[in-house]
């Protein structure tokens, strides 16, 4: 006969196997693994792991509950709350750089810099990051967000463009940074004439093979000291340390003409002016059998480096946290890392060119400026054009470049700083005026 300690011992016994059925029936009668969004963990006890194993937030990890307690909180697709917790101290998986080990951590816990801890998009989208064009700020952003990402600079690199025409998975978004092209011309201009290359310079950068995944770089930089004081020369003593010459030389209508093929040249030997027609060059003559196939890139997102464009950048980084661990997590994750930059001081931009005085270019050097990179502000026009440009030679993600993401009202602010950049040179561009010469008498 049992006494009455055993039939307590049951007791309790038949309450936890009565509570871990009912947690299961909850979980498998209203979300799917495929479902399962967010999990998120409010007790600092002992947490243990349970049997089954799921993909949460992009990482197969095992779903986490605190034995002691039902503080456990799961949303579903829909964000139906299914179980919640009451006190709001949200835990979430940290995998470190170039490790396999996923820690349950707390939010502030996930954005202290020793943790490292960080959210991998490497897999989802790549970041070609065009010169002096905002692309250093995108970059000091995602840092200061923890998240991973893979990038090309200061060139586009071919295997990503392979990689997002794939169909046979890997990034399928393409993240462009846009600056109107002539500010970009002189930014980059004064960029090469104050870079001086030396053994000791901290911002020098060597050319990386291929294993870049493996070897955990994210970048693809190619540079050469011995380049760098050719164009530091060619600029400073053939073009006079003004931008004006140049644009002069490249203003010529004969396009086969000895002085315009010479200043093209020329032009290219700058580091960060390859033009956006060229990084993108794989999605406006795309093979056709891109255009006839899914699976390939998906989104072109462009952030324009204009009024909003911290604004931009910042909504962006919130759609990434919050596709990744739900809307309330994501932005409980972006408050808090902006808390944290706010507290700490902020270096000055090792990129600035702002201290590099140059003439400013006058109403000729911008219009013939202007003429030479008409095909990127061509580009620009169709990103604003959307779906009323129907070029079919273009991939379809250029016609979505500011509406693949984010609220109407983020749409709107990156059509209108589009906007911004043709209207400030569309005097210029319109060549039913004529020549550049001829406007301003020549």
């Amino acid at each position: 006969m049992y006494n009455s300690n055993s039939r307590t011992i049951i007791l309790i016994l038949s309450s936890t196997l009565a509570i871990v059925y009912f947690f299961d029936v909850i979980v498998s009668s209203n979300i799917s693994d495929s479902n399962l969004r967010r999990i998120t963990n409010l007790n600092n006890n002992d947490i243990s792991k349970s049997k089954n194993s799921r993909r949460l937030f992009g990482l197969n990890v095992a779903t986490f509950h605190d034995p002691k307690t039902t503080n456990l909180r799961l949303e579903d697709g829909n964000n139906n709350i299914i179980s919640t917790d009451t006190t709001n101290a949200v835990r979430i998986p940290c995998r470190p750089y170039r490790d396999d080990d996923v820690n349950i951590v707390s939010i502030k816990d996930f954005y202290i810099r020793n943790k490292r801890c960080l959210s991998d998009f490497s897999n989802e989208f790549i970041f070609f990051h065009v010169g002096k064009g905002g692309g250093g700020t995108i970059e000091t952003k995602f840092k200061q967000a923890h998240i991973n990402y893979a990038a090309s600079h200061p060139i586009p690199a071919q295997k990503f463009k392979e990689e997002l025409l794939n169909t046979n998975g890997g990034a399928n978004t393409l993240i462009l940074n846009v600056r109107d092209p002539v500010d970009r011309f002189v930014s980059a201009f004064k960029w090469d004439m104050m870079r001086a290359c030396s053994s000791i310079d901290s911002d020098e950068r060597g050319i990386i093979g291929d294993n870049w995944r493996s070897e955990g770089r994210t970048y693809l930089y190619k540079s050469s000291c011995e380049l760098s004081a050719q164009r530091q020369e060619m600029l400073t003593v053939k073009y006079k340390s003004d931008p004006n010459v140049m644009a002069e030389a490249l203003c010529g209508e004969d396009k086969l003409s000895d002085e315009y093929l010479e200043a093209s040249e020329d032009y290219y030997m700058i580091e960060h002016d390859m033009k956006l027609t060229q990084w993108i060059d794989f999605l406006i003559d795309p093979p056709k059998e891109s255009l006839q196939e899914s699976g390939d890139i998906d989104k072109l997102i462009v952030l324009p480096m204009e009024k909003h464009f911290d604004q931009l950048i910042d909504g962006y980084i919130l759609h990434l946290l919050q596709s990744r661990y739900g809307d309330d997590v994501g932005a409980y994750m972006q408050q808090i890392y902006i808390d944290q930059v706010a507290s700490r001081p902020i270096p000055g931009s090792k990129h600035s060119t702002s201290s590099v005085h140059v003439p400013p270019l006058t109403d000729f050097g911008e219009c013939c400026i202007a003429r030479h990179l008409e095909d990127d502000y061509q580009l620009i026009g169709t990103f604003i054009e959307g779906e009323q440009n129907q070029q079919t030679t273009m991939h379809p993600v250029i016609r979505k470049a500011c509406t693949s993401w984010g609220t109407a009202e983020q749409q709107q602010l990156c059509l209108e700083d589009l906007s911004s950049m043709l209207l400030r040179r569309s005097k210029y561009l319109d060549r039913s005026k004529g020549t550049c010469a001829e406007l301003f008498g020549r």
